[in-house]
C-alpha cells in the first residue's frame, strides 16, 4: 500500500522530520502505543552505509520497556517508498508492519509481514 501528500498522523510528522535529519544516511525508528496513542520512537542507524539500516537493538529495547511496538519505521532517502526486496525479507523476520518513507517524492508505504 502506497499513498502520497495526505494528512499525516503526528508520528509521520516526526519520522519526517528524522528523516530530513538524517539524510542523505536512512533513518530508522519504531510506531509505539504509548498512553493509548501512537509515537514515533526513532532509533539510532548503525549502518555505515547510506542506503540501508540496522536498528540499534538499544533504541528497541528501550521502546519496548516503554510502551507497546507496533511497526518498524524507515527512510528511503532520495527515493520513493518502495518496499526493496530485503526490507520484505526482513518485516518477515520481525513479524511487524514496517512503514517506509519516500523522501524523492514524500511518499508512504506499508508492508506487512
Amino acid at each position: 500500500v502506497c499513498w502520497r501528500k495526505q494528512l499525516m498522523h503526528d508520528w509521520q510528522v516526526a519520522a519526517v522530520q528524522h528523516a530530513e535529519a538524517e539524510a542523505p544516511k536512512e533513518c530508522c525508528g519504531l510506531l509505539v502505543m504509548l498512553d493509548g496513542a501512537e509515537h514515533y520512537w526513532p532509533c539510532k542507524n548503525l549502518s555505515d552505509e547510506d542506503d540501508m539500516f540496522i536498528l540499534d537493538p538499544m533504541g528497541y529495547a528501550a521502546a519496548e520497556d516503554t510502551g507497546k511496538v507496533l511497526a518498524v519505521v524507515h527512510s528511503h532517502p532520495g527515493a520513493p517508498a518502495l518496499p526493496s526486496e530485503p526490507d520484505k525479507k526482513a518485516c518477515t523476520q520481525y513479524g511487524l508492519p514496517w512503514f517506509i518513507y519516500g523522501m524523492e517524492d514524500q511518499s508512504w508505504a506499508k508492508i506487512d509481514p
